[in-house]
């Protein structure tokens, strides 16, 4: 069981700092825009959602109740956007889809709604470095066991179980076991 638990940790962190290192390429711009998307918000009652990286930032979208457009109402679609709403790098937006003639004059009626979540780019390095560091100090106190369980020098390593008292190879006495 041990040694699978080791593995899990060092997947965890390889994750959580490949995570952080695309972050932070995303942020800079020298990675594309990731994303992927579900579901269809083209129908009445359906709805659609998408997750993506964007410049670093944690995007959730979801479309939903889109309606057809009247037939000649010859508009063009635009979104009539909101103000965000948002604090500390956590963001909210609603945009409503509507029709324009083609003077840029809105027609009547709203076609769907489509709604986005982000986080900024800051919290997501801040989570992914945080997750690297827990993992890595619970592989540490791991191995730290291991090496108390084996009775093995925690200096050095060397193998204790003919001189327990102190390590023959680096001089170092053994702590002695906490009471129970």
């Amino acid at each position: 069981m041990r040694p699978k638990k080791l593995l899990m940790l060092k997947v965890g962190c390889f994750i959580a700092l490949v995570c952080c290192a695309l972050v932070a390429l995303q942020w800079a711009r020298l990675v594309p825009p990731l994303g992927l998307g579900w579901g269809d918000g083209n129908r009445r009652g359906g709805t659609g959602y998408s997750l993506g990286l964007v410049d670093g930032s944690l995007i959730f979208e979801t479309l939903y109740d889109v309606k057809p457009w009247a037939p000649g109402t010859g508009g063009n679609a635009i979104k009539s956007d909101g103000e965000p709403v948002g604090f500390a790098g956590f963001n909210y937006r609603r945009y409503d889809i509507r029709l324009a003639s083609s003077d840029g004059k809105r027609l009547p009626g709203t076609y769907g709604t489509q709604t986005r979540f982000w986080i900024a780019p800051g919290w997501l390095l801040l989570f992914s470095l945080s997750v690297a560091g827990l993992c890595r100090k619970l592989w540490v106190n791991q191995r730290r066991l291991e090496r108390d369980e084996n009775q093995l020098c925690r200096n050095c390593g060397y193998d204790l179980r003919a001189t327990p008292e102190r390590c023959p190879e680096c001089g170092v006495a053994r702590a002695a076991p906490p009471a129970v």
